[in-house]
């Protein structure tokens, strides 16, 4: 992170004499970077990206080497409680969506923001600046078949941890 850098953050506990003397501090640190941002995969290094820049409902979510363009760039929110919105910088008021299903494999898309569950996201430090993004059904956003070329699908599976399931927070 850098001082620019806009987060979010948990703290911990302090125990002290009320004097500001601490005696033992227990606090782990959770900055989840907000603001505009890319979003990379840990495992292919590509980033998240709307398909073709298509600004429509339904439009696909996939990776891709990085080019920079909007539809590469992500508003991250933070709505409290740990949810956060992942907004397309593109145009048109669009949010990642990734429907009511509870089912392994559901796709990952955008959709006109409407802050639903299916728009509201945990992001979760997994170590080494890493991130696991789920849905509040608890799946967590993944590439499909552990891909990593360009165009490899994005999609919700049972979160086990690996690389295809790591995201990176970047400053665009």
């Amino acid at each position: 992170l850098q001082n620019s850098d806009n987060v979010v953050v948990a703290s911990g506990t302090f125990t002290g004499d009320g004097l500001n003397h601490y005696t033992s501090v227990n606090c782990q640190i959770n900055a989840v970077p907000v603001g505009v941002r890319r979003v990379v995969n840990h495992g292919s290094g590509r980033s998240l990206e709307v398909q073709a820049a298509q600004n429509v409902d339904g439009a696909n979510v996939q990776i891709w080497d990085h080019l920079g363009g909007a539809n590469q760039r992500w508003d991250l929110v933070d709505l409290g409680n740990g949810r956060f919105n992942l907004r397309s910088a593109m145009s048109g008021g669009r949010g990642l969506d990734a429907s009511w299903s509870p089912a392994n494999g559901t796709n990952v898309y955008i959709w006109s923001f409407w802050n639903g569950t299916p728009q509201q996201w945990q992001v979760q430090p997994v170590g080494n600046s890493r991130f696991r993004i789920n849905t509040n059904l608890n799946l967590a956003m993944s590439l499909d078949a552990y891909g990593t070329a360009n165009g490899a699908n994005v999609g919700m599976w049972s979160y086990w941890g690996g690389s295809n399931q790591q995201w990176l927070i970047q400053n665009p």
